[in-house]
């Protein structure tokens, strides 16, 4: 089973590599060869970097072309504006974020033996054919161009296995007792009545305080005449009705309705009308253990703690890492001069519908 899984790992990160067509003009012979970074005396050349950011800009630019924002007539070369919330241009983003990554790959590489990570023999031969097989789809300038040349592939995918892996060993090193109290999901009905009436062209505008107190009064109203007994449907024509799950902390709760909903200890138990700022709340409860939820919820502390094991362990290893970086050779890389774009070898747009 593992096999068949590590298997699939590589092959689906090949489904870029294989798919991949360079448009544009004004390409720029860059130096492959030349070293970008160093960490701990290895060397991130050029060539490694140019790759893993064509095969990034490449959905880069397809997620800006089918963006709800990009317009009738989008621009592959609009994604790589500057970033509205830092003022800083996406391509020097997205390189500072790519330099990074291939500096934690190489830590990673390096920490690979303490646990147990390894490239198998047959590891190489997929990555070998990977490697032949995206130069004999691509003609030499597409090759040139992306530093498709075998032993960057190789070298790259080498690197992407190796870093799946170990974010997979690393983080098994933490505990998996999860109490109760963190765990346990119950289910409730949920009514919320907002504080808002339609504006015009549909915005919402805020009640007044009279027309606050007038909704108040009549949730009430409802309330007051249905059996305990009775759902919450009862107050669809005012508000809307849905499930949840909540525990013990639930952020996407406000925490006033949140300690009314645990305060209930039978299903069937409603809070009664609890006003917020946004509107009003009412929520009754509906299962004492909701087990998918409390599963679910298991397995986001367990993941979350697997993060923060590899965070901690990249930090160290970065701490204590003689790095090096010469990222003015960026310079020869250019987003905006050179294009890309995937496709799949052999698919029609007949075969796509």
């Amino acid at each position: 089973m593992k096999k068949s899984l590590r298997k699939i790992a590589i092959l689906t990160m090949l489904v870029a590599l294989i798919s991949t067509t360079v448009l544009g003009c004004g390409r720029k012979e860059i130096d492959h060869d030349a070293v970008l970074s160093t960490v701990n005396g290895d060397e991130i050349t050029l060539g490694l970097a140019n790759f893993y950011a064509r095969l990034i800009q490449g959905h880069e630019e397809m997620n800006h072309m089918f963006s709800p924002w990009a317009g009738e007539d989008p621009n592959p070369v609009d994604a790589w504006a500057d970033n509205p919330m830092t003022g800083i241009s996406r391509e020097v983003e997205i390189k500072d974020f790519i330099l990074e990554y291939l500096q934690g790959m190489f830590l990673k590489l390096q920490n690979a033996d303490d646990f147990g990570v390894v490239i198998s023999p047959e590891d190489r031969e997929l990555i070998a054919a990977a490697a032949a097989q995206f130069v004999e789809q691509n003609p030499d300038d597409v090759v040139t161009a992306v530093s498709g040349q075998v032993e960057i592939i190789e070298l790259f995918l080498e690197l992407m296995t190796i870093n799946e892996r170990m974010i997979v060993a690393m983080g098994a090193e933490i505990d998996e007792e999860v109490s109760e109290a963190e765990s346990v999901r119950r289910a409730a009905d949920v009514v919320f009545i907002s504080f808002t009436n339609p504006g015009e062209g549909g915005a919402a505008e805020p009640m007044s305080e009279i027309e606050m107190a007038m909704v108040e009064a009549q949730a009430q109203l409802i309330l007051d005449g249905t059996d305990p007994s009775d759902n919450l449907e009862t107050f669809g024509e005012i508000g809307n009705v849905f499930p949840v799950t909540f525990g013990a902390e639930s952020a996407e709760f406000d925490p006033v309705f949140l300690d009314a909903l645990n305060a209930l200890t039978e299903v069937g138990q409603n809070t009664g009308i609890v006003t917020t700022d946004t509107g009003i709340f009412i929520g009754q409860l509906s299962s004492l253990l909701d087990e998918e939820a409390t599963n679910a919820q298991i397995e986001q502390i367990l993941q979350g703690r697997r993060d923060e094991r590899v965070d901690e362990l990249m930090g160290q290893w970065r701490a204590a890492a003689t790095i090096t970086e010469y990222t003015e050779l960026w310079e020869q890389v250019s987003f905006v001069d050179l294009g890309i774009e995937f496709y799949v070898p052999g698919v029609t747009e007949e075969d796509e519908e």
